[in-house]
C-alpha cells in the first residue's frame, strides 16, 4: 500500500507534464458543480458531462477541489485514492478467491503495473470504474455465506459503477451473469426475496443510464458515434462489394452477421496486441512511454503459466472467474472503432495481476528452480520496474509533452493578463479543448460563465467562443491585421520575431518555442 501510494504521489502535478483538456474539464465542471450545481453547460446536477461523460468521478473531484482548492492535485487526487484502493481490494478479492500469497503477489504486481499506475496519477475515470467492480465481486462473494446486507451492497456498489466509466456498462452485467452461473448452485440455497430486492436495487439504478442511452438522439449518445455496431463505416465496404455479386454470394459473404462479427473479432484481438501490452505504449493516448508496454515484457511468461494453471483446474469457480473476467474484458473496446485505448479494457486490471501471480506462485515452487534462477526472476522484475519508472519519470515529461497539451495553462494565464487591453483574443484550437484551460486557469467564475449570453458551443465538446475569445486556426497573414487583438498561436502559426509577441511559452526542455502570444 505504501509502495503504490508513493508510485502514485511523486511529482503528482508534474508528471505527467501537466494537466490535459480532458482532466482539466474535470477539474472546471466539479469546481462548477461545487460552487453553482450546475456544469459548464449550464445543467444542475447532471447524470452526464461534457461529451456524454459518467458523472461520479466529476462529483468525487468536487469534493477534492472543497479540501485542496481548485488546484492541479486538486484534480489528480481522486485518482491516487482510487489507485491505492484498488491495489487493497486486489489483494482482498484474489485472497478470497485463492490464497493470501496469491493475494500478497497480484496486490505487489498492481502497485507497481505502469498501467494502473498511470491510470492512478491522472483524472481518468476508468480507475474508478474497475475499483467498484472488484468491491461489487468481494461484496457478492461474502453476500454467498448468507449475508443479505452484503449482496444488497454489491447491487448497489455495481449499479454506481454505471456512473463512474463507460466499459462497465457493458463489463457489470455480463461479471453479475458470469458470477450467477458460476455460483448458481449457492444463488438457490439463498432466500429468494434478497435476491429480488437486490436486483430491483440494481434496475433502479439501472434505469437513468438505459433512458439516456435508448432515448436521446443518437448524435447526442456517445456510444452511438463510435461503436463499430451502430456506425454506417462498418457496413459500407460489405454493400460496395455486395453491389458487385449476385443475389446469393451477397447474402452469403456480405450479410451483415458476418460483417459485424469479424469486425468485433478484428477489434478484440486489436486490444490483445503483444506491442502495445508488452513492449512499447508510445502511441497509447495518457500512457505514452517508449521502451514499456502496459504491463511489463517481463510479466507475459507468467500470464501465460497462470493460464495454463487456472485452465488445468478449470473446474474450480475461482478458475472460472478468473478465465471469465479475462475474456469479457477487452470487450469494450472491442465494439468501439479506432486505435486501442487503454481505458476501454481497463477490466484486464487486476485478473491479469492475479493471473501472473498464480504463474509466478506455480513456477516459483517448481523444484527444479535453484536458488539463483529465483535470484534472476526477482531481479528482472525489479529492473522491468526500474526502467518503467526512468522513462515514465524522466523521459516521457520531455518527449511527449505536445500529446499532453503542454503550454496551454501557461498560454490561458497570460491571455487573462491582456483581456483588458484588448478587444478580441483568438486562441489557436490546434490543440484539444483550448477554452477550458481559459475557464479553469483564468480563474473563470461559473456563475459568470453560466450567465453569459455570447456562447457558441462547439460542435462536439464545450465551446468555440465566449466573451473576448475565440478558438479557430490562426491564419497569420490576416489575423496580423487585425486591431488591438491578441493572437495566441503555435509556432507554425505565428513565425518567430513576428511584431508584437508578448511572450513565447517554451518546451518543458526550454528548447523548443510551443506557443507564441501575440497583440496586434
Amino acid at each position: 500500500m505504501l509502495l503504490a501510494l508513493g508510485l502514485r504521489v511523486y511529482k503528482l502535478a508534474q508528471v505527467p507534464v501537466g494537466l490535459h483538456g480532458d482532466e482539466v474539464g474535470v477539474g472546471y465542471n466539479a469546481y462548477s458543480l461545487l460552487t453553482t450545481g450546475k456544469d459548464e453547460y449550464g445543467v444542475s446536477w447532471p447524470i452526464v458531462l461534457r461529451a456524454d461523460i459518467p458523472p461520479l468521478n466529476f462529483y468525487l473531484t468536487s469534493l477534492s477541489i472543497d479540501v485542496l482548492g481548485k488546484t492541479d492535485v486538486a484534480v489528480r487526487l481522486p485518482a491516487v485514492v482510487y489507485g491505492v484502493l484498488g491495489v487493497w481490494v486486489t489483494y482482498v478479492l484474489a485472497k478470497k478467491l485463492f490464497s493470501p500469497q496469491i493475494g500478497i503477489l497480484a496486490s505487489l504486481f498492481l502497485a507497481i503495473s505502469p498501467w494502473h499506475v498511470q491510470a492512478s496519477r491522472i483524472a481518468h475515470e476508468a480507475n474508478l470504474g474497475i475499483l467498484l467492480q472488484i468491491v461489487g465481486a468481494i461484496f457478492f462473494l461474502k453476500g454467498l455465506n448468507k449475508k443479505a446486507s452484503w449482496l444488497m451492497g454489491a447491487a448497489v456498489v455495481w449499479g454506481m459503477s454505471l456512473y463512474a466509466y463507460h466499459g462497465p456498462r457493458l463489463t457489470t452485467p455480463l461479471l453479475i451473469i458470469i458470477l450467477g452461473i458460476i455460483f448458481r448452485s449457492k444463488l438457490i440455497k439463498l432466500p429468494r426475496k434478497w435476491l429480488v430486492v437486490g436486483g430491483l436495487g440494481f434496475l433502479l439504478l439501472v434505469l437513468p443510464v438505459a433512458k439516456l442511452i435508448l432515448f436521446r438522439p443518437i448524435s447526442e449518445n456517445r456510444f452511438a458515434g463510435i461503436s463499430i455496431l451502430i456506425r454506417q463505416a462498418t457496413l459500407k465496404p460489405a454493400r460496395d462489394e455486395a453491389k458487385l455479386d449476385a443475389g446469393l454470394s451477397a447474402v452469403a459473404f456480405h450479410n451483415p452477421i458476418l460483417v459485424y462479427s469479424l469486425a468485433l473479432g478484428r477489434q478484440y484481438m486489436r486490444y490483445l496486441d503483444w506491442d502495445y501490452l508488452f513492449f512499447d505504449s508510445s502511441q497509447v493516448r495518457y500512457f505514452n512511454v517508449r521502451n514499456v508496454g502496459l504491463m511489463y515484457a517481463w510479466d507475459w511468461p507468467f500470464l501465460l503459466a497462470g493460464i495454463y494453471y487456472l485452465v488445468r483446474r478449470r473446474k474450480r469457480p475461482a478458475s472460472k472467474l478468473a478465465l471469465a473476467w479475462l475474456a469479457i474484458a477487452p470487450l469494450p473496446g472491442a465494439v468501439t472503432l479506432g486505435e486501442p485505448n487503454a481505458g476501454r479494457n481497463f477490466m484486464m486490471l487486476p485478473v491479469v495481476q492475479i493471473i501472473t501471480a498464480i504463474g509466478w506462485t506455480g513456477i516459483w515452487k517448481k523444484k527444479w528452480l535453484a536458488g539463483w534462477m529465483k535470484i534472476v526472476l526477482a531481479v528482472g522484475l525489479m529492473y522491468s520496474a526500474a526502467i518503467f519508472g526512468h522513462e515514465y519519470f524522466v523521459h516521457s515529461q520531455q518527449e511527449f509533452a505536445a500529446q499532453w497539451e503542454y503550454g496551454l495553462k501557461q498560454a490561458a494565464q497570460v491571455a487573462v493578463v491582456w483581456e483588458n487591453q484588448v478587444d478580441r483574443i483568438i486562441f489557436t484550437d490546434v490543440y484539444k479543448e483550448p477554452y477550458i484551460y481559459v475557464l479553469f486557469y483564468g480563474n473563470k467564475s461559473p456563475a459568470w460563465f453560466n450567465q453569459l449570453e455570447n456562447k457558441q458551443r462547439h460542435w462536439f465538446i464545450g465551446y468555440s467562443s465566449f466573451g473576448k475569445y475565440q478558438f479557430r486556426a490562426i491564419d497569420w497573414q490576416k489575423d496580423k491585421q487585425l486591431k488591438r487583438s491578441l493572437l495566441v498561436g503555435t509556432a507554425e502559426e505565428i513565425p518567430a520575431g513576428a511584431e508584437g509577441i508578448v511572450a513565447e511559452i517554451m518546451s518543458p526542455n526550454n528548447q523548443t518555442v510551443v506557443l507564441r502570444v501575440v497583440r496586434t
